[in-house]
């Protein structure tokens, strides 16, 4: 007769942690779904769902099935579906409707020291997961006493479920509970939540330079939005490395941010309008093209830039008539970039890849 084997289901807790550091019972995190299923599950529930806003809900739910379905019935009744706004609402805060999730999570962390909260707010600014002395400084930034409460706050929120620790030593509030988290931090105070962003933002910037982790990126991208620095952003956008790999949603939402604010100057709106449409035109999703280009053109006849910015006006402009079949635009726009090129006395330029 075969040896018969166990396996034992249980929340996160002192249970859990107890079979697994002293009765030597390996301790196994079961994994929620992956964004297809998050878009099936939408798609069942009659929400509308592309792979990003499935992406998306996937992280603020953890990918738990039950944390998915109920934000989706929540999403299906007071959004029309829309689980792109339903996720930017969770994300702002600006939800009316609790969802499942909040409720079976809320008793849990509620039950928690108060520093342990606040320590857990702070780590909620992290999307990716930090190395311990980058939690240590985000802490420190916004607590006084962060440094010396982290050590305690984490052992108490990982024996809870909400503090997830790898095994190189990184620290990562559990996705589901980040909702949670982000709503402590409203009684931090802005101000500590701003000095933790910053805090944040440069152990990633240092990070990155050694470690090119698409995670950590989008995270920094983010930070550079939410601590005012957009003009670093779309001088980033016109890296190759981002050419190469795309913008993620985090990117793009702080380019559109920059292209339409009239505070910034026009050579730096036009920059972000530029990478936009480049992306735009890469990946065939071409419903805000026109108006960007149109944004671009404006800039353009104002006079209030150059000759690089014209050229590269007339090569999207080529590549998006190309694309919707309009051949008379695109020799229009082939000879206004030759038009430009030609009245400048240095070589030849390149337009679409091609020489002009």
């Amino acid at each position: 007769m075969g040896r018969m084997k166990f396996l034992l289901l249980c929340q996160p807790g002192e249970v859990a942690e107890y079979m697994d550091k002293v009765a030597g019972v390996p301790l196994e995190v079961l994994k929620g779904w992956d964004a297809d299923a998050v878009a099936a599950e939408a798609e069942s529930l009659g929400c509308k769902a592309n792979f990003a806003a499935s992406e998306q809900l996937r992280k603020l739910t953890g990918g738990l099935p039950l944390y998915v379905q109920g934000a989706l019935r929540v999403a299906a009744s007071g959004y029309g579906g829309d689980v792109a706004k339903f996720c930017a609402d969770v994300e702002s805060l600006n939800h009316t409707t609790t969802t499942p999730q909040e409720i079976v999570l809320a008793k849990m962390f509620e039950a928690l020291p108060d520093d342990a909260q606040d320590v857990a707010g702070l780590l909620s600014l992290a999307d990716t997961s930090v190395t311990r002395d980058e939690a240590t400084a985000l802490v420190a930034a916004g607590l006084s006493d962060g440094a010396k409460m982290l050590p305690k706050a984490a052992r108490l929120l990982s024996s809870a479920g909400a503090l997830l620790v790898f095994g190189d030593g990184r620290l990562k509030v559990h996705d589901a509970v980040r909702v949670l988290g982000k709503a402590r931090l409203d009684n931090l105070g802005e101000e500590a939540a701003a000095k933790a962003r910053k805090a944040l933002r440069d152990a990633l910037s240092k990070s990155l330079v050694d470690e090119r982790d698409p995670t950590r990126l989008a995270q920094f991208v983010k930070l550079l939005g939410e601590t005012g620095e957009v003009e670093t952003v779309v001088d980033l956008a016109g890296h190759e490395f981002f050419h190469e790999v795309g913008l993620t949603p985090e990117f793009r939402d702080v380019l559109h941010r920059a292209a339409y604010d009239s505070a910034l100057p026009p050579e730096k709106r036009f920059w972000a309008l530029d990478a936009l449409a480049f992306t735009e035109l890469r990946d065939d999703d071409l419903g805000s093209t026109p108006k960007h280009l149109k944004a671009m053109r404006d800039m353009v006849d104002q006079g209030a830039l150059g000759d690089r910015e014209k050229l590269e006006l007339a090569s999207k402009a080529m590549l998006l008539a190309a694309k919707l079949g309009d051949k008379q635009r695109v020799f229009e726009a082939l000879e206004e970039a030759t038009s430009t090129a030609s009245a400048k006395s240095s070589g030849s330029y390149l337009v679409s890849g091609w020489p002009v």
